[in-house]
């Protein structure tokens, strides 16, 4: 029998991130090893969004100084068209039960995440 260390850390794709993410939950964070192309290595940090970019699932690479922190935006996010509309200033008598459908699509993986790998860091 084989214990836990022997198990070889496996590496996932992009895609594969971001469904780990979207498991996970709004509130949860994942740490990563983040592979590049050229094989060099570094850790970040998987989030569902940062305010300095407005796009889905980011990944930011930590420094000292916060503004020299790396962003690698992944994509694969939901993007709503046409949301019910429903205003909190608008009475429920006076409105129709109709909200309308609502249109979405998921947005492409950030094709700068091509050839990158990530390993999920165990948080004890």
């Amino acid at each position: 029998m084989k214990g836990p260390e022997s198990i070889a850390p496996k590496r996932i794709n992009a895609s594969e991130l971001v469904n780990l993410l979207a498991h996970a939950g709004p509130a949860s964070n994942i740490r990563v090893r983040i592979y590049f192309k050229d094989s060099s290595m570094k850790e970040g940090i998987v989030k569902w969004r940062d305010d300095r970019i407005n796009s889905g699932p980011v990944i930011i690479i930590p420094d000292k100084d916060p503004f020299n922190e790396a962003l690698i935006p992944l994509g694969g996010h939901t993007v709503y068209h046409a949301p019910p509309k429903m205003s909190t200033l608008d009475s429920a008598r006076n409105k129709p039960p109709h909200f309308g459908k609502v249109t979405a699509h998921e947005a492409p993986i950030n094709p700068s995440t091509e050839g990158m790998s990530f390993e999920i860091i165990n948080q004890k």
